[in-house]
């Protein structure tokens, strides 16, 4: 059944799915709507949210997704399958960003991110690869985790398992296979660490980071103020 929420298209195929939408999300936005085939879904939309051209697609049952507050979605593409969920944290900014979990497996993007245009999040191969004596599934599926104040830069790729660090930045057509470090620059195919000991502003004054962002000068590791 489709219907209109709070001036988002819902298309709602299936049964017992929760929708919450703020009020106050996705005004003077256009083109934005959510899918759903399956059961037992959850979503949820925090105030003052901006979807621009962006889809979101359920795929199965009893999954979710949780947008914070203040996040911009521009050209966002996010595809969730059964069992698997999808949490993006307050003043998170996208474009052009698809994120797709699947395989019971989750997508957390911290607060304060900013993602540059056609970035690529999975949690799964999307193809079974398996032993051929033990026909077991070698390559199964994993979470990944963005953590507070990353910037992730334009075409970037980040694969299924990793974690990547508090106030981080992954430059531009990186693939990050494994783990990035709080405070460090890993760029390149696959991403290695090229330099630590730094964080980034969306201006170009260090003094608007002190607004957000605290510094513990002893182990040289930012976190957000409470």
């Amino acid at each position: 059944m489709k219907q209109i929420k709070n001036r988002i298209v819902v298309d709602d195929g299936g049964h017992n799915n929760e929708i919450s939408i703020d009020n106050s999300a996705s005004q003077n936005t256009l083109k934005r709507s959510i899918k759903l085939s399956g059961n037992n879904n959850k979503i949820y939309i925090g105030s003052e949210v901006q979807l621009k051209n962006s889809l979101i697609r359920f795929l199965g049952n009893n999954s979710s997704i949780y947008i914070s507050e203040k996040t911009i979605l521009n050209g966002a593409n996010f595809i969730i399958d059964s069992g698997s969920s999808i949490q993006v944290g307050a003043n998170t900014t996208f474009s052009r960003v698809s994120l797709r979990a699947e395989g019971a497996a989750s997508i957390v993007i911290g607060n304060d991110c900013m993602f540059s245009s056609d970035v690529y999040v999975r949690t799964c191969d999307g193809h079974g690869i398996f032993s051929i004596s033990e026909k077991k599934l070698l390559n199964s599926a994993s979470d990944v985790v963005i953590e507070d104040n990353v910037w992730v830069g334009r075409f970037a790729k980040i694969n299924k398992g990793v974690r990547v660090g508090q106030s981080s930045i992954i430059g531009q057509a990186s693939l990050v296979t494994k783990n990035v470090d709080n405070n460090s620059l890993y760029a390149g195919l696959p991403a290695k660490k090229i330099k630590s000991d730094v964080i980034w502003s969306r201006t170009m004054s260090f003094n608007d980071i002190s607004k957000s962002i605290s510094m513990n000068s002893e182990n040289i590791i930012y976190s957000r103020s409470k």
